[in-house]
């Protein structure tokens, strides 16, 4: 049996109760790439092959993984331009010999915008700014007089309301679809702010020059940034050209290169009197919601937002795709600022109404029987209807 002595025995103890200290997070290694830039020409070494067309190399004295879709062998010196760049990977190809001997740099050649693109980029306002809300309805009232007491607002208003949204001009390409398609008569599509500035300016390219034989018209303003060509219509009349180009002289080709690069396509420029109705069009397609501020009858005005809605589950069921939350506000001489919300569902619809008051909320609250009513009258089942008072200060 071996003792141990006193004082060892105390200081193993003291080591053993010793807390133990929390290790701390080592921090990530950072990538030590060389600063390359897309489009930057640059010499690679090849050192080794890696699996999936990726390669150890050199490069500025580094050793970099490289991402290469044509093979390589080690030994190799490369050289590349940059394609991609992320922290641990540089994507790169095989450089133009052309730009090579030039010795300048070499653009990447899908960075570039299409005329499309470029006309969208000069739409959209600038960081910061929002864009300019466009004069939907002319800027006029929907009602030319206020309702007289008693009468049936809602039969008056709810065709103006939705002449004023089918009628803004925000979904103008979507209805030249239906119109195509014989699905939209040929006034409604006139009645647009599109087709009412060509009509303004004294233009023929409307949807008037179609025919019952031919329903697209040949004169409607040709989509920007696409190239309009015309194929010869008798046989063999494309090989005759094509011959001719090749017999002509040298001045010839050079007028008729000329020609051809005047005929380019340019990217084409909004007109001002629709420039605010076409942002707003991006706008509503980005967000899938339409914001509408406007006067209802004179001096009435009210602020309208649509929106669609993600689908949503409800008791593990998934809703219809088309579901939309639609928000209207308006500030009425006895009620004061009433503002409601409208969820319609594919089963029907929720109804919640803000008052400012008590006793805009008890008013309102006697008239939700004849809003049900009203509801199951137009084929609307009324899954919720609600008023309450808006807090002090929140109005």
């Amino acid at each position: 049996m071996a003792l141990i002595p006193t004082d060892v025995g105390v200081n193993l103890r003291t080591q053993v109760d010793t807390p133990l200290r929390a290790t701390s997070a080592i921090p990530e290694i950072p990538a030590d790439l060389p600063d390359l830039r897309p489009g930057q020409l640059f010499s690679a070494r090849i050192q080794d092959v890696l699996p999936e067309n990726t390669y150890k190399a050199l490069v500025a004295g580094k050793s970099i993984t490289l991402s290469l879709p044509a093979g390589a062998k080690a030994g190799d010196t490369l050289e590349l331009v940059v394609v991609d760049k992320t922290p641990r990977m540089v994507t790169a190809r095989l450089a133009d010999p052309g730009i090579l001997a030039e010795g300048g740099e070499q653009a990447y050649p899908h960075a570039t915008f299409s005329p499309a693109a470029q006309m969208i980029g000069r739409l959209l306002p600038a960081q910061g700014e929002s864009a300019q809300p466009a004069l939907l309805n002319k800027g006029q009232p929907l009602l030319a007089t206020a309702p007289a007491p008693g009468e049936n607002i809602a039969e008056q208003l709810a065709p103006q309301l939705g002449k004023a949204v089918s009628q803004s001009g925000l979904f103008y390409e979507a209805h030249q679809a239906k119109w195509v398609a014989g699905q939209l008569p040929t006034q409604s599509l006139l009645a647009e702010p599109q087709n009412r500035l060509l009509q303004a300016n004294g233009s023929d390219q409307s949807p008037q020059s179609a025919t019952r034989e031919n329903p697209i018209p040949t004169n409607l303003p040709h989509p920007p940034g696409i190239e309009k060509t015309v194929e010869p219509s008798a046989p063999g009349l494309k090989d005759v050209a094509t011959s001719a180009n090749m017999q002509s002289s040298p001045n010839t080709q050079s007028s008729t290169a000329a020609d051809n690069a005047a005929r380019t396509p340019q990217p084409q420029v909004v007109p001002e009197e629709l420039r605010h109705l076409v942002q707003q069009q991006l706008d509503t397609a980005a967000t899938q919601r339409m914001a509408w501020h406007g006067e209802v009858w004179p001096q009435q005005a009210m602020d309208w937002e649509i929106q669609r809605d993600a689908p949503q589950r409800y008791n593990g069921e998934e809703e219809a795709a088309d579901t939309c939350t639609t928000r209207l506000a308006l500030t009425m001489p006895k009620l004061g600022r009433v503002e409601a919300t409208l969820e319609l569902r594919s089963k029907g619809i929720h109804v919640g109404i803000k008052a400012p008051a008590e006793e805009s909320a008890a008013e309102l609250q006697q008239g939700l029987s004849r809003l049900a009513g009203a509801l199951e009258a137009a084929g609307v089942a009324p899954l919720s209807l609600r008023v309450w008072q808006s807090e002090p200060g929140n109005e």
